[in-house]
């Protein structure tokens, strides 16, 4: 039950990532770059975004 939960846990950060990512103010490389990112380490992916990508979140017109 517990493995159950940390695997659900863990597709609901990455699918909250992606989301989140793709609605942000990036530029379409940056947004491809996070989303292949989520593809191959998406634990640390999540937990990247969750941290650094808080700016981008937020609707400015700044892209990176």
């Amino acid at each position: 039950m517990f493995w159950v939960a940390v695997i659900a846990g863990s597709i609901l950060a990455v699918v909250w990532t992606l989301v989140t990512v793709l609605r942000s103010s990036l530029s379409d490389r940056a947004k491809a770059l996070w989303v292949v990112c989520a593809f191959v380490v998406p634990a640390v992916t999540a937990l990247a975004w969750l941290v650094l990508g808080g700016d981008a979140r937020k609707s400015s017109p700044r892209r990176l």
